[in-house]
This record gives structure tokens, C-alpha cells and sequence, in this order.
């Protein structure tokens, strides 16, 4: 469904059209004199050889464009490698285009015009996932708006990851939303395990665990779709707990249990440690299965095991989201990628017309469909560059 354009007051109106750029048709110069027309069947070799011709032009000059399926948005946070949103980049500071808006300098918080600004550039959305690095998505005020701006354009799915100590203040209007699916960080099933993996205060576990409950109980009693699943991190050394987190889940009413592999997140992405479940670690192949074939077969959850890692994965080539993805944060700036800001030179802004195209993502793109390429060194880390993710 095609929406109308929403001017942002930062933007001349000119830069919002955004153009494709058109390849060059080869052809020939019309003779003076016809000459006689060949038979279907002899103008086969010639129809070949141009068609190979116009085949080795376009690769030469262009690579091919492509449309973002998947919106990775967090819309409170920003991209700590690109600056704050107070600070203009000094290659920007007199470009118009790029002047961030001022309403954005106050909040640092994406707002709902810009979100509607923003879906004008990606008109073949099919999916939203609302998240955040340092700050929760809960702490943007017009969150649930946007979910219904979205539902109403296109009827975008909308998922939203929270770490769950904000939903009191916000649970009203999250079931009167729109959303679709909302995956709660609750880490691990006991204080303990949920303060050594994240690393905060062993008191934020039973808070949080009672907003789970609330939630559960208020989406029952108003009859709401809204799925809700949970999100643990598995370790080497609670991976043995795995049996009993599914059973904790299923005892509280959720619709789902996902279950990650631990990595070390850094500002450059994920690393793998010694706390990391590799697939050539004794047995744990086999205990995976079994939990498969018992547990999970059997439970009304859906749920997903954490994907085992390889030691090596530098010539790993499965994920896809350099062909399908979008990530955003709330100046506009782009990434090629869900799990980590990705730095780039020049920076991409949304409503840039190559800004799913540019030579990051053309890079990015290079690396997963050249065989035997290296990928970058965080896509060695992650399980979204696993067979089985």
C-alpha cells in the first residue's frame, strides 16, 4: 500500500522523492537501408549474444537494488558511534539535509512524526521489531502510537522487546495496542542465574517477575492477542537448567520461551567466550535433541533452543539480513545490522535514496555471497550466521 509523503520540517521537499536509477538500454543506430529480416530461428545466436551483452553491461555498472522487508527500530536509543544527538558531525554541520531536528535534541527520543516519515521511505515493510541497546523502548512516549500508525498503513507486524521493569507504568496502552508479540528479557528463571548473566541487581528479579504475571493476568481478563514470550540466556553453565526453564515458563502463562547462547555484547558486537555453547562440546548435541524430542515436542510453549556456535565461522554465510533488513536508531542513522551499530563513512541517514544500497551494505552483501569470503568479524560471532538460526 503506497502512503502519501509526510514532509519532515528538517528536509527540503526535493530530497523526498526518492529515485532508482535507471540502466542504460543498449542499442544500435537504425541503418539507412533495411536489410533483409532473418528468420526467427537465425536471429536466435544474435538475440543471445546481445542479451549477454546487456547481462555483462549491467553487472559492470550497477549492483542490484534491493527493498527492506525487516525494520529493526529503537526508537530511544542512539548510535554511540556516530555522536550524540546534541552533536552535528562537522562533515554535516552545513548540510540542511542532515541538520538533526531540534525536538529529537531535547527528548533523544524518536517521536511520532518522524516515525511516519520514516515508513514513507520503506514502503515494503512486512515486519517491525521495536528494541533497545541502552535504553527500553518503553521509555518512548508515543511507542503504542506509532504501533498503530503502522497497523493502519500497512497492517506491519510489530514485535517489542523490553526488559519489563517499565510495563506497569505502560501496560494499558500496550494492550490496547496493535502489537503483536512482546518478548520480555527475563534472562534466567531464578534471581541468581538473572543477575550473574546480565549483570544487574539480584532485587530487579522478583519486580520484574510480577510484572510478567500482571501482564499475563490483565491480557486474559480483556481477552487480548497479544502473544507474550520470554527471553533466557543459556550458558555453559546452566545449560543443565534448561528443562526446568521451559517448565518455569509454562507455569506462568506465556505463549513462548526463547532460549539464546551466551556471547559477550560489546559495542562492535558479539564475542564468543568460554561461557559460549560450541557444538563440538561433549554431549551437548545430543542433550539439545533429547530436550527437542521430549519437552519441546511436547509443550504447548513455542519455544526455541539456543543455537550452538562453531569455533570457526569465519567463512559462514547464512544470515540474510544484509537482503532483507533495516536497522534504524531515533537520529535516522542506518545499519546494516540487528545486532550491533555498524559505523560508516558517510553515514546513512533513512531518507538518503541508496541508504539500503550503500557501499556498507553492498559490502555486506559481497562477503555472504562470494564463497570462500571472510565475513566481518562480529558476523563470526553470531547466531544468526549458523545453518540452523
Amino acid at each position: 500500500m503506497k502512503s502519501e509523503l509526510h514532509p519532515h520540517p528538517e528536509i527540503p521537499a526535493q530530497t523526498l522523492a526518492r529515485t532508482t536509477d535507471k540502466h542504460p538500454v543498449l542499442s544500435a543506430a537504425t541503418p539507412k537501408e533495411r536489410t533483409p529480416r532473418l528468420s526467427w530461428l537465425h536471429q536466435i545466436p544474435q538475440r543471445l549474444k546481445l542479451a549477454l551483452q546487456s547481462l555483462q553491461f549491467r553487472q559492470a555498472q550497477s549492483a542490484p537494488n534491493y527493498e527492506p522487508l525487516h525494520l529493526y527500530l529503537s526508537p530511544a536509543d542512539l548510535n554511540p558511534q556516530l555522536g550524540t544527538a546534541t552533536t552535528t558531525p562537522k562533515r554535516y554541520a552545513t548540510n540542511p539535509v542532515n541538520t538533526f531536528s531540534k525536538r529529537l535534541a531535547q527528548t533523544q527520543r524518536m517521536d511520532l512524526d518522524s516515525f511516519r516519515f520514516m515508513l514513507d521511505q520503506l514502503p515494503e515493510l512486512v515486519s517491525i521489531e521495536f528494541f533497545g541497546h541502552q535504553h527500553d523502548p518503553l521509555e518512548t512516549p508515543e511507542l503504542f502510537e506509532m504501533m498503530k500508525y503502522a497497523a493502519r498503513l500497512n497492517g506491519t507486524v510489530t514485535t517489542l522487546k523490553t526488559h519489563g521493569l517499565l510495563l506497569p507504568n505502560r501496560w494499558h496502552e500496550l494492550l490496547a495496542s496493535p502489537l503483536d508479540t512482546v518478548v520480555i528479557n527475563l534472562i534466567g528463571h531464578k534471581p541468581s542465574i538473572y543477575s550473574l548473566i546480565s549483570g544487574r541487581p539480584l532485587n530487579e528479579f522478583m519486580p520484574l517477575l510480577n510484572n510478567i504475571q500482571a501482564l499475563v493476568q490483565q491480557r486474559n481478563a480483556v481477552h487480548s492477542p497479544l502473544k507474550i514470550v520470554l527471553r533466557m540466556i543459556v550458558d555453559v553453565h546452566h545449560v543443565k537448567y534448561i528443562p526446568e526453564m521451559i517448565q518455569f515458563a509454562e507455569s506462568l502463562g506465556v505463549e513462548g520461551l526463547q532460549l539464546d547462547n551466551f556471547v559477550k555484547m560489546t559495542p562492535t558486537g558479539p564475542i564468543k567466550t568460554d561461557r559460549t555453547l560450541y557444538r563440538d562440546h561433549p554431549g551437548f548435541v545430543e542433550f539439545l535433541q533429547q530436550i527437542q524430542d521430549t519437552q519441546v515436542s511436547s509443550s504447548r510453549l513455542q519455544i526455541t533452543l539456543p543455537v550452538l556456535l562453531n569455533r570457526d565461522m569465519a567463512t559462514h554465510r547464512y544470515c540474510e539480513e544484509a537482503f532483507t533488513t533495516i536497522s534504524v536508531d531515533a537520529q535516522f542513522n542506518v545499519s546494516a545490522c540487528s545486532q550491533q551499530y555498524l559505523s560508516a563513512d558517510p553515514i546513512h541517514k533513512i531518507w538518503h535514496s541508496q541508504a539500503f544500497n550503500s557501499v556498507m551494505y553492498q559490502n555486506l552483501r559481497t562477503h555472504f555471497s562470494t564463497p570462500k569470503s571472510t565475513v566481518p568479524l562480529a558476523c563470526q560471532n553470531c547466531a544468526k550466521n549458523m545453518p540452523c538460526s
